[in-house]
């Protein structure tokens, strides 16, 4: 489980990863910083995750969206992925697995459901980004540290 947010112009995430009753820290942040210096920070799959960064690492966005890049779905329990891109320009989107990715507003918390509405609750009383995740993982069971960030 995840948990991602993006308020005044930074990007957190907390490292957990989860195996059914297993807790581990991710191999990799993530959030990463793409060739055209968006930030991307991901959540559901981390395989779909893995795939997704990898294409946009090679061929950015536009590549990943005309590729139409498969994703894992092995059964209805997995979740789609999700991504929160911070371009350069300062817009946030947001992208459900390989759909059309849509503008959003900030600050924005996105990951498991319970998390992201604390993280954005905190942001929204005046947390910055990266206490908000850490108020998420000191209140759910569902997202660890230690928390990423990366400003735009």
């Amino acid at each position: 489980m995840t948990v991602i947010v993006f308020k005044d112009g930074v990007m957190a995430a907390d490292s957990g990863i989860f195996f059914g009753d297993l807790k581990s820290t991710v191999a990799r942040p993530k959030i990463f910083r793409a060739p055209d210096g968006a930030l991307w920070g991901q959540s559901g799959s981390w395989a779909n995750a893995w795939v997704i960064r990898q294409k946009v690492m090679q061929d950015g966005l536009e590549g990943l969206l005309a590729d139409g890049v498969k994703l894992f779905h092995q059964d209805d329990e997995v979740a789609p992925s999700f991504a929160l891109i911070a371009k350069p320009d300062g817009s946030l989107w947001r992208l459900i697995d390989i759909g059309e990715p849509y503008p959003v507003t900030a600050p924005m918390a996105i990951g498991h459901e319970i998390a992201a509405a604390i993280a954005l609750g905190a942001m929204l009383a005046g947390a910055c980004a990266i206490d908000a995740v850490y108020a998420a993982i000191q209140h759910t069971p569902w997202v660890a540290g230690p928390v990423v960030s990366f400003r735009l």
